[in-house]
């Protein structure tokens, strides 16, 4: 993370950010420590009113409440610096092109030293034939033990440095996906975020216009979210969001891909459905999320309910994904205007036009 401030700046903003830790009896750990630096320096002006918001509710800082602003912090901070993602892949991929070198190099370095036990060998049998007495033939038996030691033991260097050279390429592998998974995922939820989405409806939209399959978009929105964060905080917002997620994954299959939109909303890509089929989708996780209980915690006082409003669109031959996506928000918006807690569709959408134009 990086900020603007010069070091007098700075040590102003850090030394505000533990006085406020200890106001707040919050644990001063360096994750809570970033989130009081960052509120203090401003380094976001939504993030900065959120917190805002909290302290003139008067909101606990508790564990679970700090662990969410760290998130939301590391949230803001990659989504503005994707070239600190990068570089740390481009990290990982030089150490893996060493550890590839290396291997390489064990290799050749493996051959020669096989060539040149070849021609011992072979320049053992000119030897033995031209020895003379017992001791000369003792001293060529005796070459070829010490080289086939040698060559035993080089073997054995090269296997436990092939094994090493293995498990640091392995290793790297894992890290290398461990970037790439944190890069397309939604820290809150554990959906695919904003970027994974663009990346799978791109190669979606390509496959289905390559096979000629049928492609379709759900867009999902929490009715009156707004009201339930102004009402409840935005800790159990989060809880809410959790939730819609959860119950999205639930319904959704593998190849389908459940991503967190931005705020509260999300989408839903479903390759090789129709439009039918994609309603079918959204019908369940409307009715699976209406039928969630909202309990609070500390109190478990029951809070009732949310509901969601659902688009829904079918990708066309000429569609850009701009396009596809404009339809799926249209049918959505038409889902709010006609009560909400419902499922709409493009279909829908023509159906009103032509009922107006008759009327």
């Amino acid at each position: 993370m990086e900020y603007p401030q010069n070091q007098k700046e700075a040590a102003k903003f850090a030394a505000g950010a533990v006085e406020r830790m200890a106001e707040l009896g919050i644990t001063a750990n360096p994750q809570n420590f970033t989130v009081w630096y960052a509120y203090l320096s401003g380094f976001d002006t939504s993030f900065g009113r959120h917190i805002d918001s909290m302290l003139a509710k008067k909101e606990p800082f508790d564990d679970t409440q700090c662990a969410d602003l760290y998130a939301a912090v590391l949230r803001l901070s990659l989504g503005d610096k994707e070239g600190t993602r990068e570089a740390a892949i481009d990290a990982v991929g030089g150490d893996l092109e060493k550890a590839i070198a290396a291997t390489t190099e064990i290799l050749k370095q493996t051959g020669s030293e096989t060539e040149r036990y070849g021609e011992t060998l072979e320049g053992v049998d000119g030897a033995l034939q031209s020895a003379g007495t017992a001791e000369q033939m003792q001293s060529v038996v005796a070459n070829l033990v010490e080289q086939t030691r040698l060559m035993v033991e080089q073997n054995r260097n090269a296997n436990e440095s092939l094994q090493k050279s293995n498990n640091e390429i392995a290793e790297l592998k894992i890290r290398m996906a461990d970037i790439r998974s944190e890069a397309l995922t939604d820290p809150l939820t554990g959906l695919a975020n904003r970027r994974a989405f663009s990346e799978e409806l791109a190669d979606g939209m390509s496959a289905a216009t390559e096979q000629k399959a049928p492609l379709c978009l759900l867009m999902l929105d929490i009715d009156h979210f707004k009201a339930f964060n102004d009402t409840y905080g935005h800790q159990l917002g989060d809880e809410v969001i959790r939730l819609v997620a959860g119950c999205m994954s639930a319904k959704t299959k593998d190849g389908d891909t459940a991503a967190r939109y931005g705020g509260e909303e999300f989408s839903v890509i479903l390759p090789e459905a129709s439009l039918q089929d994609a309603e079918a989708v959204a019908e369940q996780i409307r009715v699976t999320v209406a039928g969630q209980k909202i309990v609070r915690k500390a109190s478990r006082q029951t809070l009732g309910s949310v509901t969601l409003s659902i688009g829904v669109a079918q990708l066309r031959a000429e569609d850009s994904d701009e396009d596809l996506i404009a339809r799926a928000d249209a049918a959505l918006y038409a889902a709010k205007h006609a009560g909400r807690n419902c499922v709409q569709s493009e279909n829908d959408l023509a159906e009103d036009a032509d009922a107006r134009n008759v009327a």
